[in-house]
């Protein structure tokens, strides 16, 4: 999983460290519910989800491109739509669900 900040193209991590981090970021709740009151969340929040698996995929860019630049430069690239799908995109890989695994698993069925 991807995503392009300040003109630059980042991989995010997908692991449980990310809903570690992302568990931390919420009182340490479970990020089950984390990840079900998503849709209840600010857009800084929201985004800042998407920063936690930037941080972790990216520890030496953190250290350059901090989350409030990451916020700013997240709000003027992508749309509400993209956020949506790229968060959903981030909780089905850390929760196993790769669609490219399962692609490629059903591929070696048939052969």
């Amino acid at each position: 999983m991807h995503i392009t900040i300040n003109n630059q193209e980042y991989q995010l991590a997908t692991t449980l460290r990310v809903a570690y981090e992302v568990q931390g970021m919420n009182n340490h709740q479970a990020y089950t519910k984390v990840f079900e009151r998503i849709g209840d969340m600010t857009l800084e929040e929201q985004i800042g989800i998407l920063y936690a698996a930037f941080r972790v995929g990216n520890p030496d860019q953190a250290k350059f491109i901090k989350q409030n630049d990451f916020l700013n430069s997240y709000l003027d690239t992508y749309t509400l739509s993209d956020l949506l799908a790229q968060l959903k995109e981030l909780i089905n890989y850390i929760m196993g669900n790769n669609p490219d695994v399962e692609v490629a698993q059903e591929s070696d069925v048939k052969n």
